[in-house]
């Protein structure tokens, strides 16, 4: 048995099981890009309609037959649950079947349906069931048509997959892409954009419809960082390197170049590899890692002119921390002198040491600024 992970649930997408002695045949086949059971064909015994009614509620897929030309309706039992309909009362026709699909979507599931009948086009919908008892449920539906020798059609044969529980998911899903403030992209392993989430418009300026299908570094990576680009991604790729966060220039829309943080991880996709990109701009954070380092030469500048020093205390008095001011101030070498709170004292006029040991205990104690000052005997 094959298959293929769509929301962390593994369908079966081929399945072959034959009974020779009661002749049954049933199998599961793939349409498109979908894991949704396309086809059954079956001729079984009352055991084997049992075990195939059991595999139909597993998979939550019903089976039905329209009978186009005498408007007769065919439903297998798991048709009935989804639907949440009585067998004994069901009036089966297209009609009796229309009432039951949610009011915003029966127009365009009909006119769908008329129109590949015209067309005679086998289709694929999604679309709402509404039953009797208010619940809404979200269908796959994948039909099929059977045409007369002289090609008119005549039936329809389809599955319905409940995939309530995918939609939920999917639902979940896109709440967090859509609030995210990072910008959240996949790519294909060809650097071809397949997701693209309100925050990558804001933070690069490009609406979804304009970045999907384009090559990530032709909208995204400034010239002069092409090759840089492409490297990091080439090396993400062939997993030779195990870091997967990233610091690159970008490029808005409008030509100005931005600061971006970039995780990646990978996923499988319907059999292929994904790359997925949190991207978050940077630009900020940078600015303001300039602007500090601006204001600490600016306070070291500051101290020289104004002989200003700043020492710190951590947790023990025996270990003190000192700028450069003030070992130019207490007149010692920064290479040798150890500055704990007793050394210090001992360069303390010794008419102001209990002043200052006073402050420094209210200073533990008791929140607050003290001003103080302090006559220094140091070496000439």
């Amino acid at each position: 048995m094959k298959g293929c992970y769509r929301s962390q649930i593994l369908l079966p997408w081929h399945i072959s099981l034959q009974n020779h002695s009661e002749s049954m045949l049933l199998s599961f086949v793939l349409l498109s890009d979908s894991c949704y059971i396309l086809s059954m064909n079956m001729k079984a015994s009352f055991a084997d309609e049992h075990l195939l009614n059991k595999i139909q509620r597993i998979v939550k897929v019903g089976v039905y037959e329209l009978d186009i030309i005498g408007n007769k309706l065919s439903w297998s039992d798991e048709m009935y649950r989804i639907f949440g309909a009585d067998p004994n009362t069901f009036e089966a026709t297209y009609e009796a079947f229309l009432h039951f699909v949610h009011p915003d979507d029966r127009d365009t599931l009909n006119n769908t349906f008329q129109r590949a009948i015209q067309n005679k086009e086998n289709y694929e919908i999604r679309h709402r069931v509404l039953r009797d008892d208010g619940t809404v449920l979200h269908v796959n539906a994948v039909v099929h048509f059977e045409y007369d020798d002289a090609g008119n059609v005549i039936s329809a044969i389809g599955t319905v997959q409940d995939i309530s529980t995918i939609v939920e998911k999917e639902e979940q899903l896109t709440i967090i892409t859509d609030t995210s403030p990072d910008a959240i992209i996949m790519i294909s392993l060809k650097g071809e954009i397949l997701f693209w989430n309100p925050a990558a418009e804001k933070i690069f300026g490009y609406k979804r419809d304009e970045a999907l299908g384009k090559n990530l570094l032709d909208i995204l990576a400034p010239q002069r960082y092409k090759n840089l680009f492409r490297a990091e991604f080439s090396a993400f790729r062939s997993k030779k390197v195990q870091q997967n966060r990233l610091e690159l220039i970008g490029r808005h829309k409008d030509g100005h170049e931005i600061d971006t943080l970039i995780s990646l991880g990978s996923v499988e996709a319907e059999g292929n590899t994904q790359i997925v990109a949190i991207v978050r701009d940077n630009s900020e954070r940078k600015e303001n890692e300039q602007l500090l380092q601006q204001h600490r030469e600016y306070l070291e500048k500051a101290k020289k002119i104004t002989h200003l020093g700043i020492f710190v205390i951590q947790g023990s008095f025996d270990k003190m921390e000192w700028s450069d001011e003030i070992y130019d101030i207490f007149k010692q070498d920064k290479n040798t002198f150890i500055p704990s709170l007793p050394v210090v004292m001992e360069l303390i006029h010794p008419e102001d040491r209990n002043s200052l040991a006073d402050a420094i205990i209210r200073a533990e104690t008791v929140t607050g600024e003290y001003h103080l000052r302090v006559r220094l005997i140091v070496d000439p």
